[in-house]
């Protein structure tokens, strides 16, 4: 049996496992990331009927009793919706609104308010499909890595497996960033911006992609190193093993033959 190679006298079991554990890991961050009540807050000055919290797809925080255009007598409570169906209502008291006859302050509130939501949701559909595809690409790494440990090796897989994850978590977590406009500034004082939608703070769920995003180089590009450097040696051993077993097998083939040979008796 050819020794199991070995880095920094660590068997390569053990480096695949260390790997095995970190991927759980950035598993486990990215589901707190995707869940997280916190992703947005807008906190206008002397406004506190508009300051709300959401998470990735929906007001989690405030807007209970928002002034009604409709009905001044009842107050909208839009908390807990999706970001959609604030967005639908918004536009569609844009569209209905006549420049002329309405307030600037309502005109510019449910113009602003219409693209801030859209975006919101926009943002958060992208990063659901993208970060649900990061998520996917791990599991398939760590399904290879545990093949891996039993020396089943698919090594330009979990190549290509690990570059969709970084790349599928840079797309999703800067587009993200730039539909939504979130601001990492706490500047995110202002109720509106003329018609354009009004900057919003990004708070834990952001904060916790870019965690993931400077997190993953450090498990990465160990892998890739740890990899590159065993490769070479687990296709060596491999090899080996293969040819050690096949010299047995033509050792008790010989073996045989001899045998036969020797029980041999001509016929006359």
């Amino acid at each position: 049996m050819v020794e199991n190679p070995k880095i920094l006298k660590l068997d390569h079991r053990v480096w695949w496992v260390i790997f095995i554990v970190l991927y759980v890991f950035l598993i486990a961050v990215m589901v707190g990331t995707l869940s997280t009540r916190v992703w947005v807050e807008l906190k206008p000055e002397n406004l506190d009927v508009f300051k709300f919290k959401g998470s990735l797809i929906r007001v989690t925080d405030g807007l209970g009793e928002i002034p009604n255009i409709a009905n001044p007598l009842s107050p909208l409570d839009v908390e807990g919706q999706t970001y959609q169906k604030i967005y639908g209502g918004a536009c569609f008291v844009k569209d209905v609104l006549d420049k002329e006859t309405t307030q600037v302050f309502t005109w510019n509130l449910y113009h602003s308010w219409c693209k801030m939501f859209k975006n919101l949701w926009m943002g958060a559909g992208v990063f659901i499909v993208f970060e649900i595809t990061a998520i996917i690409c791990i599991v398939i790494i760590i399904a290879l890595l545990v093949l891996f440990i039993f020396k089943k090796f698919y090594f330009i897989t979990s190549f290509l497996a690990t570059g969709c994850m970084w790349a599928s978590h840079i797309i999703g977590i800067i587009a993200w960033i730039t539909i939504s406009q979130g601001q990492f500034n706490d500047d995110c004082s202002n109720l509106t911006d003329g018609e354009k939608a009004p900057k919003i703070c990004a708070k834990d769920g952001p904060k916790l992609g870019l965690f993931v995003l400077l997190f993953i180089p450090f498990i990465v590009i160990p892998f890739f190193c740890v990899t590159c450097l065993l490769r070479g040696r687990i296709i060596q051993e491999v090899r080996l093993e293969t040819k050690v077993d096949t010299n047995k097998d033509e050792d008790v083939n010989n073996v045989t033959q001899m045998k036969d040979h020797k029980n041999f008796e001509p016929k006359l």
